[in-house]
């Protein structure tokens, strides 16, 4: 019998400064347990907290950089300029052994961490005080049911699908310590009983946490707490300010919300008995911390321009949960333009491009639009030159020239230029740059790992499914409203009436579509197009043929870039090919 192993847990990284279990020991592997060095965890108040540090230093959100883009390179939205990109040439090479999702062992690791935490809170003395060690163990104890969410949630993303037989499912669920004398040779469990242990450890986290850290007043304690004497300066000890970018009430209601659009969406159709209904409602809880769509940050779809709240280590309004400020330019570097010194990195497509709709509402497509082939980037939809460079953006002190052959900036001229004709924007700042020798000045930036329009969005897209484009249960707002307020808030049609929502209102079919693709638009190279289109069970998006421009003599010209060959079972990943051999009772999902 294949035993799992606490082994891991000796290593002095993870215990005394919370570093990742990465630089451990593999903890899937058999060992012998090793019970003395866990009763020193746990008698050591310090070491007790790394080993919650430390699941931190796993969480999913985290690529090179904190930048969560590359997925989208799986998509029609972007391309590379490195060939041997992993992500471009996914579809023609993705098999069970050769997956770039390979964090199902990190995160079943990371639950049984938690487990082995939650088993031991209460043991130890956190600070000699008798009060401030329940306040201390009831914080860190909603904390730890909020990150057992959500690696739950973070599996049932990557992993959920249908077996062999055509049945649901997600992870096998444990709530429990697995020691060295346990068998973890477990099944998966049915994605109804994921989603309710998931749903469960969130809503216990909601009920624990504050919806923010902060520096109490006594008169905002908790009723539970108040009853006991504890004044806000007592109850911030353990819950205040110096805590912020933990994880919170607000966030773990967040996660929630992607927990049910998730098992909602399409491809998990009849998975569970959760309903849009139940979504929507998850995201109003959310937004309703802001006064719901009036709370909609009127500067949300560019936070990252946003230099003064960054520099001045400033949370913008836009953000819910985000990174560490990281003071550097590596993000411009990689992707600006070769005239800029950039390495060009991500380039967006013209599928993308032609996404943006025009400045009145309108698609290009449709003949009201008054879009124009041979000026393409006028009066477009102001978000356009936000995210994206084209050609004659200003970028900076400087303009971008793609159209001239000579200029390293032009299609395919040098190994750092553009492959569809536009570089990327988004996410950059242009002040890391300046002069005529373009010294590089290095700026803070902020990776925003949870924001506030992706919750806007949750909610029009379970709203709209739920009761259509126009009503809202009982949450006083609607789909229409949401999408109303981000168009308006991006500068679509300057204040007049926006005939293309107003139509697309007329229908919940409608309304999909042109939700999706503002989800596409606001969420673009935020890692979520490519995980959008499976739960969509969207095949025809997923290979839809990603091309690119080439103006010669004035002419746009579309050019095709690159292909794909996503087949019926990529909606679901496989679960790595090695989990699976290990594993006699691990069920592959079907196709893989």
């Amino acid at each position: 019998m294949t035993n799992f192993s606490i082994k891991s847990l000796t290593c002095g990284s993870l215990l005394l400064a919370g570093f990742a279990f990465s630089a451990c020991e593999d903890v899937m592997e058999p060992a012998m347990e090793n019970k003395n060095d866990i009763d020193a965890v746990v008698n050591n108040g310090d070491w007790m907290s790394g080993i919650l540090s430390g699941v931190y230093t796993n969480m999913p959100f985290k690529n090179a950089g904190g930048w969560n883009v590359e997925s989208d390179l799986a998509t029609s939205d972007a391309y590379c300029n490195v060939n041997s990109n992993t992500y471009i040439n996914l579809s023609k090479s993705w098999t069970s052994e050769s997956t770039p999702f390979k964090s199902w062992s990190t995160y079943l690791s990371s639950i049984n961490y938690i487990n082995i935490f939650m088993g031991n809170l209460g043991k130890n003395d956190w600070t000699g005080d008798e009060t401030k060690n329940m306040l201390y163990s009831e914080r860190m104890r909603g904390e730890a049911y909020a990150l057992r969410g959500l690696y739950g949630y973070y599996l049932l993303r990557t992993y959920a699908g249908k077996d062999a037989s055509g049945n649901f499912l997600g992870y096998p669920v444990f709530t429990e310590e697995f020691a060295g004398d346990a068998d973890f040779n477990l099944s998966r469990n049915t994605i109804q009983e994921c989603t309710d242990q998931i749903i469960s450890d969130l809503n216990a986290a909601i009920d624990i946490l504050p919806l923010e850290y902060k520096d109490f007043e006594s008169d905002e304690v908790p009723a539970k707490y108040k009853e006991q004497g504890i004044s806000g300066a007592l109850y911030s000890t353990a819950f205040g300010a110096h805590l912020v970018g933990r994880i919170n009430a607000k966030i773990a209601m967040a996660i929630k919300s992607e927990v049910l659009l998730w098992v909602t969406s399409p491809a998990f159709e009849g998975s569970t008995s959760y309903t849009y209904e139940d979504a929507a409602n998850a995201a109003a809880q959310v937004l309703n911390t802001v006064g719901g769509v009036s709370g909609m940050d009127p500067q949300g779809f560019y936070w990252y321009l946003n230099a003064d709240d960054v520099e001045n280590g400033l949370c913008p309004a836009e953000i819910l949960w985000r990174s560490n400020r990281e003071n550097g330019h590596a993000l411009e570097e990689n992707n600006f333009p070769p005239s800029l010194n950039g390495k060009g990195f991500v380039n967006p497509s013209q599928n993308l491009v032609d996404a943006f709709g025009m400045a009145n509402g309108y698609p290009i497509t449709d003949t009201k639009s008054g879009y124009d082939p041979a000026n393409p980037y006028a009066d477009r939809d102001p978000r356009l030159d936000y995210y994206i460079v084209h050609d004659g953006s200003k970028f900076g002190d400087a303009e971008i020239v793609t159209h001239d052959a000579s200029k390293d900036d032009a299609l395919n001229k040098v190994s750092s230029s553009t492959k569809t004709g536009y570089y990327l924007k988004k996410i950059l700042r242009g002040d890391v740059i300046s002069g005529s020798d373009k010294k590089w000045n290095d700026h803070y930036h902020y990776s925003a790992w949870i924001r506030f329009t992706e919750i806007f969005l949750n909610y029009a897209e379970a709203a709209n499914e739920a009761w259509g484009p126009k009503a809202g249960g009982s949450n006083g707002y609607s789909a229409y409203e949401v999408i109303k307020a981000l168009r308006e808030r991006a500068g679509i049609c300057k204040g007049e009436s926006d005939a293309y929502l107003e139509s697309c209102a007329a229908s919940k079919e409608q309304m999909r579509e042109l939700i999706r693709n503002e989800r596409r638009i606001e969420l673009c190279f935020e890692g979520h197009r490519f995980f959008d289109l499976r739960r969509w069970n969207d095949l025809q998006g997923l290979n839809e043929k990603l091309t690119g421009v080439q103006i010669s003599n004035g002419v746009y010209n579309t050019i095709d870039v690159n292909s794909f060959m996503y087949k019926d079972n990529m909606i679901y990943s496989p679960i790595p090919n090695a989990e699976v051999l290990k594993w006699s009772n691990l069920a592959q999902n079907q196709g893989w």
